[in-house]
C-alpha cells in the first residue's frame, strides 16, 4: 500500500504557530503648516504582518476625531490570533497544541536542509519521525520493476506522508528534493503523546488526515478522466499555485512530468510545443509562463 498524497498541501515555532507583525507610529499623513495641533493630530499607525503580501486591512478611526481623544490601535486588533483549522492546513493543526506542548515539539525536532535531487527519506526507511517540510518541494516516488512512479508533490508547510506515519513501520515512499528544501524531523512519539492529551489537536489532525485522504481520492479520478492535455494543464495551474506566479520554472525534467502523469515524455513534450504555439504558454526549456489563464483552465476543466 502506498502512502501519500498528490500535492498534499499548503518557520518552525514562530513561524508556525504565530504570524510576527511590525508597527510603526506616527506617519504623517497631511500637514499644514499654519496649524501645529492638526498636524500633530494627523498621525497614523499602522500594524501589519511581516513577509506576507495581499493581507486584508483594517482602517480603524477612533471615534474623537481631530479634537478629542487619543490615538491608538485597539488590543483586540492587535492580538495575534490562532489560525483558522482548514482541512489541508498542518498550521492549523499545529496550532491546537498549547504553549508548554510547542515548547516540547520544538525541543523535539530537528531541522535539517536538502539540496535539490537529495534524498530525504528512502522506501523502507523506519518511521521514527514525522517529516514537515518548513520550505521548498518535495517529489515521493516508488519505484516497482525497475520503473519509476511519481505518487506526488509535497510543498511547504506540509507533512510528507502523514496519513501512513501512525499505521505503518517503515516508508512506502521515497522522498526527494526538488528544489533546496528545509525540513523538521519531529520525534513521533511526541507526537502520540499530545494525540493521546490533547483532544482539540486530535480531532485537529483526523480532520486534517480525512482532507488528506479525500483529496488524493479526488484528484486520482479527476486525473485518471483526463486526456493529456487537462491531466497537463492541471498540473501546470498546480505549480501556478505553488509559486504564486503565472511565471515560474518547473522543479522537474520533461521525462519527471510524465511520470508524474502517467503519460509518456514525447506526450508532455508534444502537448506543450502545442499550448505553445497556440498562444497558451510562453515555454522556454523549464521556464513556463502562463499567457492564457482562463484557456488553460477551460482545458483542466474539459480536456
Amino acid at each position: 500500500m502506498h502512502c501519500s498524497g498528490f500535492f498534499v498541501n499548503n518557520i518552525f515555532y514562530s513561524n508556525i504557530f504565530s504570524q510576527d507583525y511590525d508597527l510603526v507610529e506616527n506617519i504623517q499623513y497631511q500637514y499644514d503648516q499654519n496649524d501645529e495641533y492638526f498636524n500633530e493630530r494627523s498621525k497614523l499607525d499602522i500594524y501589519y504582518p511581516k513577509n506576507e503580501k495581499k493581507f486584508a486591512t483594517i482602517v480603524f478611526f477612533h471615534g474623537g476625531g481631530l479634537r478629542n481623544g487619543n490615538k491608538y490601535i485597539p488590543d483586540f486588533l492587535k492580538e495575534k490570533p490562532k489560525l483558522d483549522i482548514d482541512f489541508l492546513d498542518a498550521k492549523g493543526c499545529l496550532n491546537m497544541l498549547t504553549d508548554d506542548e510547542k515548547e516540547i515539539l520544538v525541543q523535539h525536532k530537528t531541522d535539517l536542509e536538502f539540496k535539490a535531487g537529495e534524498i530525504i527519506t528512502k522506501r523502507g526507511a523506519v518511521i521514527s519521525n514525522l517529516l514537515y517540510v518548513t520550505e521548498g518541494l518535495v517529489k515521493l516516488e516508488v519505484i516497482n520493476d525497475n520503473k519509476i512512479s511519481t505518487l506526488g508533490l509535497v510543498q511547504s508547510h506540509s507533512f510528507i506522508g502523514l496519513i501512513c506515519c501512525f499505521a505503518f513501520k517503515n516508508f512506502d515512499f521515497t522522498a526527494v528534493a526538488l528544489e533546496n528544501t528545509k525540513v523538521s524531523f519531529i520525534e513521533i512519539d511526541v507526537f502520540e503523546k499530545f494525540i493521546k492529551t490533547n483532544g482539540e489537536f486530535s480531532l485537529a489532525l483526523i480532520k486534517h488526515m480525512s482532507g488528506i485522504a479525500n483529496g488524493i481520492f479526488h484528484r486520482m479520478t479527476r486525473l485518471s478522466q483526463k486526456n493529456i492535455e487537462g491531466a497537463l494543464s492541471i498540473l501546470l495551474l498546480d505549480f501556478a499555485a505553488i509559486y504564486k506566479s503565472p511565471n515560474f520554472t518547473v522543479p522537474v525534467v520533461r521525462k519527471e512530468l510524465a511520470e508524474i502523469l502517467g503519460y509518456s515524455k514525447e506526450s508532455v513534450i508534444n502537448t506543450l510545443s502545442k499550448f505553445n504555439k497556440e498562444g497558451i504558454l510562453n515555454v522556454n526549456d523549464r521556464k513556463i509562463e502562463i499567457l492564457d489563464l482562463k484557456k488553460l483552465k477551460q482545458i483542466s476543466i474539459l480536456g
